[in-house]
């Protein structure tokens, strides 16, 4: 989803690819090539805490929710507490 794909060379493998007419800027050429950016992948089983700042809308938790289950996080349950600076 984020990032530039990998770009694949097929070689020696008797496929034909077609070659297209675009072009790309020289100074943008090393970009391509680059691995996109990891952000939030789980490899194994772990419990985490996500803390939301009350400023986020409710209506964004299902977002938030379902680009973490997308990512491969499983939610357990959801709840609102009220944090205090009290120690």
């Amino acid at each position: 989803d984020i990032g530039v794909p990998y770009i694949k060379k097929e070689e020696g493998r008797g496929k034909r690819w077609k070659k297209t007419n675009t072009t790309i800027d020289p100074k943008y050429r090393p970009l391509l090539a680059q691995r996109p950016p990891a952000t939030l992948t789980a490899t194994c089983k772990s419990d985490i805490f996500l803390v939301l700042s009350p400023v986020v809308p409710a209506s964004y938790f299902g977002v938030i929710m379902a680009t973490s289950q997308r990512r491969g996080y499983q939610i357990q349950g959801i709840k609102r507490l009220l944090l205090t600076t009290k120690l």
